[in-house]
């Protein structure tokens, strides 16, 4: 019944673990990915990041860049957020 009501309306969200390596290295989420995108449904991701680690740059970096490579692997729209 869910999945039959209007997409426009229709929001589902997913909350992963935070293990960088499921969404780098493996193919399974990116298959999940490949398949909500056949069934035409807007698929985007959401990073979540302590600001507790922008306060060393080097860290900072290899945040910002496991994010670009998780864009480049899933290939979905994602926005990354500072929290706290």
């Amino acid at each position: 019944e869910i999945l039959n009501s209007p997409r426009d309306s229709f929001k589902l969200f997913f909350d992963l673990p935070g293990q960088i390596e499921l969404f780098t290295h493996h193919s399974s989420l990116r298959a999940l990915v490949q398949r909500i995108k056949k069934n035409t449904y807007t698929i985007k991701g959401l990073f979540l990041t302590d600001s507790f680690f922008s306060k060393d740059s080097t860290i900072n970096h290899a945040i910002f860049l496991n994010c670009l490579l998780v864009i480049f692997n899933l290939e979905i729209p994602c926005l990354h957020l500072l929290t706290k």
